[in-house]
């Protein structure tokens, strides 16, 4: 991004004054404007276009309460803003309601300004892995890509180019989960899973396709273990063909593994066997809805992980049950109601589940993942749950 902070992080006074001296010229990652006048004709359908053009592109940065000339920003004057939470729920509610799929990730800051009672809006647009978006002004709508110049419409062959490339990205990431998926099913993984249900995990870096991309993943070696693994907790790790990979226990029987790819993706698998069960009929044919939180938190982890390699978001992560014919949905085995009423066994070996993109690694995974988490339930006949 133009301002050289990452997303989440806060923006300052100094980080805006930092661009007008070092004449940090207007073009298709940051612009600027010196006022912000919703109720003016024409400013509602300003900022959506930066937004829309933005999110089309590469990302960028729209800085308001900057006067430029000549595309270069030379004063720092701010906008009055009397009510920032106000004026953020506006502007979102813009993003949300007039831009076709809504952008998402978008982040919206006030810096107070320390020489006046003014501030500067920092509206920071992600780079849109859905593209293209649609910019919706009453009746008409159209879709804006990014120049030097500013927000223009795109053209058809720009636009064929957009919907080719979100296309390929996705289409990228789920190739890559069914082959290890297929691979999962035939057991040729790092380690023998005891058990036959499986909850594999995959979180995978939007760019871990691009030619020669590789990270290094000795900093996943050492006395303390980088490398969790769903529930079981990590016993030591070793490199393999991949990359580098860490099981629990470290001797069979084998219940979890994780495997960090060379270019940043990582497979987590959890060898569900409904834990506490005694009864042989029983163990290995029940899932406990327990395994989403413990889904949620592993995402969270392995997120933290990728961080630590330097993997930039977003990331794409992708749920998948492998072995679950035959298996039920249940409530914890010492819970006083085990059995969930209207509860069907599975009837498929394997669900395969849509990806899920998260923006930030610090985004809410627990509630990103919910819409995944709901279509497990719906597959064993349940309704969603209840927020």
């Amino acid at each position: 991004m133009p301002i050289d902070k990452p997303f989440g992080s806060t923006v300052e006074e100094s980080d805006l004054r930092r661009l007008i001296r070092a004449e940090r010229a207007a073009d298709r990652t940051i612009d600027y404007e010196e006022d912000l006048s919703l109720d003016r004709a024409g400013q509602k359908e300003g900022f959506l276009k930066h937004v829309g053009s933005f999110a089309n592109s590469l990302g960028g940065d729209v800085i308001y309460g900057i006067r430029k000339e000549g595309g270069l920003p030379v004063e720092l004057c701010g906008v009055e803003v009397d009510n920032f939470e106000a004026l953020k729920q506006e502007l979102e509610s813009l993003v949300r309601d007039c831009t076709e799929p809504p952008v998402e990730g978008v982040e919206i800051g006030c810096v107070r300004l320390s020489e006046s009672s003014r501030a500067a809006i920092v509206v920071r647009v992600p780079r849109s892995h859905y593209p293209p978006h649609m910019v919706k002004t009453g009746s008409i709508g159209a879709i804006y890509g990014r120049s030097a110049a500013g927000a223009d419409p795109l053209d058809v062959a720009q636009l064929r180019q957009l919907f080719l490339l979100s296309e390929t990205s996705v289409k990228q990431v789920r190739d890559f989960c069914a082959e290890r998926i297929s691979l999962i099913v035939g057991n040729e993984t790092p380690v023998k899973l005891h058990y036959k249900p499986r909850i594999v995990v995959h979180v995978v870096p939007f760019g871990a396709f691009a030619r020669g991309r590789m990270y290094d993943l000795s900093v996943l070696d050492g006395a303390e273990a980088k490398l969790p693994n769903i529930q079981y907790g990590v016993a030591r790790g070793w490199y393999n063909l991949e990359g580098y990979y860490t099981c629990s226990p470290a001797e069979p029987p084998v219940l979890s593994y994780t495997q960090a790819f060379r270019n940043g993706i990582i497979e987590a698998v959890y060898n569900h066997h409904a834990e506490g069960l005694t009864e042989p009929e029983l163990v290995g044919r029940q899932i406990h809805v327990s395994y989403e939180k413990r889904v949620s938190d592993s995402v969270s982890e392995l997120a933290a992980v990728q961080q630590m390699l330097g993997v930039e978001p977003p990331i794409f992560v992708v749920l998948s049950l492998v072995g679950v014919r035959g298996c039920k949905l249940a409530r914890e085995f010492d819970s006083p109601e085990h059995d969930i009423d209207g509860a069907r066994i599975f009837e498929r070996d394997v669900l395969s589940l849509p990806e899920v993109m998260l923006e930030r690694f610090d985004c809410d995974v627990d509630s990103r993942m919910r819409p995944v988490f709901d279509i497990v339930r719906n597959a064993a006949g349940l309704e969603p749950k209840q927020r």
